[in-house]
């Protein structure tokens, strides 16, 4: 075997041309050395397997240690990751532990005041509940002192419109007779008496005259308020027929024109509605401008109530006179410029507020004048 590995050594080195020069010539020889170079290159053999095998377990084991050292790299990672998202939830630990302690500071600082509120309120519902109270007693108090005032205010009010109406009424006698006198004084003592006695005897005539107008329409004022007839369905078509045959004879003498639009039924008294309209035309009538009388009467329903429009052309009144011409015995001109009594107007008052309605006027002066007046509908 040393023979072979040292010819197999001068082989590889050169040192050897051939078998001969080692002096192995003998078959049995060339066979043993052909046996050892079989024998080492079985082990050759054997020694490379080996080897390619643990070369093989070296990868496997090489290829185990890159997936551990991938493995730990995620492992690092994820650690890190970990740790950034504890941190994470420390801050936001800290964050909602502050917010928490705000919020309880402010609950805290709002459950004071609404209790603080609540003692308010509680104080408030005492003060309304004791100021209801007073104003209850109060009410009452009043409801009482009213319902009394009201009725002596009702008492005084009859007294008063009897009175009038008695003494309006008991005046007409001593009138008369003074009117009497002063005509049989004046028949029988005519051609006695000068130039003086017969002046004087006018303003007499004239002033008992003008003292029966004053006294009929104060008697016809308290007698609207006296007579507190029920209130009935009218027809104003009627009341205006019944008007306008009254003022025939003015209406002719004037040229006066009067026109209607339809006209409908409300609640009312008729007589009381025959003399507002009588008046309200009548006052056209003798309150006229220049040319004819030209008085035009319409209406219109808003809700539960007739509106009445009675338009004239006449000579108007300046807007500051415009209350004070439905005030008794309150008078715009004198009696030389238009006769009256100043009653027209105040009779035409009462007669819409009785039956609970209102009247009022519009008017431009030197144009004419529109009175209007409310009143109920039928079926309200």
């Amino acid at each position: 075997m040393t023979l072979l590995a040292i010819a197999f050594w001068q082989l590889q080195t050169g040192g050897l041309a051939s078998p001969g020069d080692l002096g192995l010539t003998s078959p049995l020889v060339i066979a043993s050395c052909i046996a050892g170079v079989g024998l080492l290159i079985g082990v050759l053999l054997l020694v490379y397997r080996e080897r390619a095998e643990s070369l093989g377990v070296a990868g496997a084991l090489a290829q185990k240690s890159a997936e551990l050292h991938a493995q730990t790299k995620t492992a690092v990672c994820l650690a890190r990751e970990v740790e950034a998202a504890r941190a994470e939830m420390q801050r936001i630990n800290e964050v909602m532990e502050g917010r928490v302690l705000e919020r309880t500071s402010d609950l805290r600082t709002s459950k004071t005041a609404l209790h603080r509120e609540i003692v308010e309120r509680q104080q408030v519902g005492a003060s309304l509940r004791e100021s209801e109270s007073n104003l209850l007693m109060a009410r009452e108090e009043f409801e009482k002192d009213t319902v009394t005032h009201t009725e002596e205010l009702e008492r005084s009010n009859r007294e008063l419109e009897q009175f009038a109406y008695v003494a309006s009424h008991d005046l007409q006698e001593p009138l008369r007779a003074i009117s009497g006198c002063v005509q049989i004084l004046e028949r029988r003592y005519k051609d006695q008496l000068d130039a003086r006695g017969h002046e004087l005897i006018a303003h007499t005539v004239e002033g008992v005259a003008r003292l029966r107008e004053l006294i009929e329409g104060l008697l016809a004022y308290s007698r609207v308020g006296r007579v507190g007839a029920e209130m009935e369905p009218v027809s104003l078509e009627d009341a205006l027929a019944a008007a306008r045959q009254h003022l025939e004879w003015a209406i002719t003498e004037t040229g006066a024109v009067v026109e209607h639009e339809a006209l409908p039924m409300v609640c009312g008294n008729r007589g009381q509605l025959v003399q507002l309209l009588q008046n309200l035309i009548g006052n056209a009538l003798k309150y006229r401008g220049v040319t004819a009388p030209r008085v035009r009467i319409s209406a219109h329903q808003e809700r539960e109530m007739w509106t009445i429009a009675v338009r004239d052309n006449g000579i108007g009144i300046e807007a500051q006179y415009f209350d004070r011409v439905f005030s008794i015995f309150q008078r715009l001109h004198t009696r030389d410029e238009y006769p009256g009594t100043g009653i027209g107007l105040a009779i035409c008052k009462r007669i819409v507020e009785q039956a609970g309605g209102a009247i009022w006027i519009e008017s431009e002066l030197g144009v004419g004048s529109t009175f209007y007046f409310m009143l109920s509908a039928v079926g309200t």
